[in-house]
């Protein structure tokens, strides 16, 4: 896990930001559908949209899991101290 971290967070963050902000705009010219606050108007002064809440962090997870890295993973990179040269080296 902290290797799928490390190795595909900026992904998952960029394209679930990217997603939402897409569904986001979706919503907001009425693409979308949602709760009709129209009958409201006393609790929420505007109208809100779960889209954003729903499809950035469903996004973020397939991105962390699924996503394969550009670059080879070393797995020992995790066992190793890699500022250590003389444990690094042997």
């Amino acid at each position: 896990l902290t290797l799928l971290f490390l190795y595909n967070h900026e992904v998952a963050v960029m394209f679930a930001t990217l997603g939402a902000l897409l569904v986001s705009g979706l919503f907001a010219a009425k693409l979308l559908p949602g709760p009709n606050w129209e009958k409201h108007r006393d609790v929420w002064s505007t109208p809100r949209g779960y889209w954003a809440m729903l499809i950035g962090p469903v996004m973020y997870c397939a991105f962390l899991l699924f996503w394969r890295p550009q670059q080879q993973i070393f797995l020992d990179v995790m066992c190793i101290n890699q500022k250590d040269s003389e444990q690094k080296f042997h």
